[in-house]
């Protein structure tokens, strides 16, 4: 029996944060701590279904008023961030350009998802390692000088890997120029839940999108 083509598929890089999740699971002590993937869990290590979520099912449920197609797509849904990022990372290619900036530094597996659709990747400056502070400046002086119809990878709320977020000010500030020179932005979107527990806020993430939109 001739074997599947699917063993001729190189593997992807190895992405680092797997390591970590493998020592997680070979630590025998039972009172630790993952840090690798952000899931909640309980006391026994596992990640029950919230009380509010089943709530919202039923709400959602009952309002629902038909399964047709809704009139027009003004955006599309992937399964998860991956999916997400690579109907995005296809669609630019198709539709706008062969260029996407991203933050430096961004999570590793970003670029692999714009480099697999075709799309050639800049950086922009945006953490000072040496001071531990936003490089806001530079980041501002590099994007008056891109072209427009450039896209760019923004994070909405917790920067993966800094943790270092820009200020609503900030934002508000970047929000005119993009409008300005014309660029488009890619928001990557992720644990709007875990920022408002950190900051203590309540709007932002959502906030910047709409304002944005």
């Amino acid at each position: 029996m001739p074997k599947s083509f699917f063993y001729s598929i190189s593997a992807a890089p190895q992405d680092p944060i797997l390591d970590l999740t493998l020592a997680f699971n070979a630590d025998q002590d039972r009172i630790k701590i993952s840090l690798s993937v952000c899931v909640y869990r309980d006391h026994n290590l596992k990640t029950p279904i919230l009380r509010s979520v089943k709530k919202a099912e039923v709400l959602l449920l009952e309002a629902e008023q038909s399964k047709e197609y809704l009139p027009g797509m003004a955006s599309f849904q992937g399964a998860g961030g991956t999916g997400s990022f690579r109907l995005g990372s296809g669609f630019f290619k198709q539709e706008v350009g062969d260029k996407i900036v991203l933050s430096a530094p961004t999570w590793p597996n970003h670029q692999w998802f714009f480099l697999r659709c075709g799309l050639k990747i800049e950086t922009y400056p945006y953490y000072n390692v040496n001071h531990h502070t936003l490089d806001f400046e530079k980041c501002v002086q590099f994007f008056q000088n891109l072209s427009p119809g450039t896209v760019v990878l923004m994070h909405a709320c917790c920067h993966n890997p800094t943790g270092v977020d820009w200020s609503i000010d900030q934002w508000k500030l970047l929000s005119k120029l993009f409008l300005e020179r014309g660029l488009i932005t890619f928001f990557r979107f992720c644990l709007p839940g875990i920022w408002r527990f950190y900051t203590k806020r309540c709007k932002g993430p959502s906030a910047i999108c709409r304002r944005w939109a």
